[in-house]
């Protein structure tokens, strides 16, 4: 509950984040809990196997 306090949502709000068959959070949301965790969003890109540009 600490968690979903930090980032000013409701508990059940923050389930939904922590499943993976029911998150489906924006990037700005992913922001935010990054910061609440002292952490930091980092977007990549990589080949997939047997695709190389």
């Amino acid at each position: 509950m600490e968690a979903a306090k930090r980032l000013g949502i409701s508990y059940q709000s923050y389930q939904k984040l922590e499943n993976p068959n029911k998150a489906n959070p924006t990037l700005k949301t992913l922001q935010k809990v990054s910061r609440v965790f002292g952490k930091r969003v980092v977007i990549g890109m990589e080949d997939v196997a047997g695709h190389a540009a």
